[in-house]
């Protein structure tokens, strides 16, 4: 972002945070390993529920930083139950505790550990959304001029944008469809067979009857008929 538009903002009274992964190195586990039981609070969901197993606190006061980081910045720790795909990369210590150790260092104001971690763990979206932009075509550029490749990004940005319009405007009645890769959604929706006949001047796509998503596509369809068709 420009300096000028980060000013811009600053002065309109937005505030400006931040929420980042923190290496686990051997200091933060013996830091999450002094914090005392009742210093360690419950993680919740972000609709509030507590997580069965995970646990937050704050390890600000038993790690020391190096030079140079802020002032302000502060570090959280997580334990959660370790899954069995983690431990092949855990620590002797997580593995002794049967726990998986994050940290995240952050300037959020407050001390709402569970609020923060919430927070945090939100990002993981993001993350959803840049993998399947990857398989929309963001993944590779195949030419070697840049300008090309601008066009080419550009082309893959917009298909991002159809494929959140299509989650959220068509797909919103399936509760798999409208989280699932576009690679899923090519399989479900699009290699579908089909044929395309022509009567008294009108289009009909005719499905298979044996097709086993024939009830989403005609569902699919029909709202994007309802909102392509104008207002009486």
């Amino acid at each position: 972002m420009r300096f000028d538009a980060v000013h811009h903002a600053c002065e309109q009274g937005y505030d400006w945070r931040y929420s980042v992964g923190f290496d686990v190195t051997e200091p933060v586990r013996s830091a999450i390993v002094m914090v005392p039981a009742r210093a360690w609070s419950p993680a919740v969901t972000p609709e509030g529920k507590i997580r069965t197993g995970a646990y937050v606190a704050d390890l600000t006061g038993l790690l020391t930083l190096a030079d140079g980081w802020p002032e302000q910045m502060r570090v959280a720790a997580r334990v959660e139950p370790l899954h069995p795909r983690h431990r092949k990369q855990a620590s002797d210590i997580e593995k002794k505790r049967s726990q998986r150790f994050q940290a995240t260092a952050h300037d959020l104001p407050g001390h709402h550990h569970q609020r923060h971690d919430v927070f945090h763990r939100n990002h993981a979206g993001v993350e959803t959304v840049i993998k399947h932009e990857k398989g929309l075509g963001l993944g590779r550029f195949p030419f070697y001029a840049f300008a090309a490749n601008q066009a080419w990004c550009l082309a893959a940005m917009l298909a991002a944008d159809l494929l959140a319009h299509l989650r959220l405007l068509i797909l919103d009645h399936h509760p798999e469809l409208r989280k699932a890769t576009p690679a899923r959604l090519r399989e479900r929706l699009l290699k579908a067979p089909a044929w395309l006949v022509r009567r008294a001047r009108n289009r009909i796509i005719r499905l298979a009857d044996d097709h086993p998503h024939a009830t989403d596509l005609i569902l699919a369809w029909a709202k994007i008929r309802a909102l392509a068709t104008p207002p009486p």
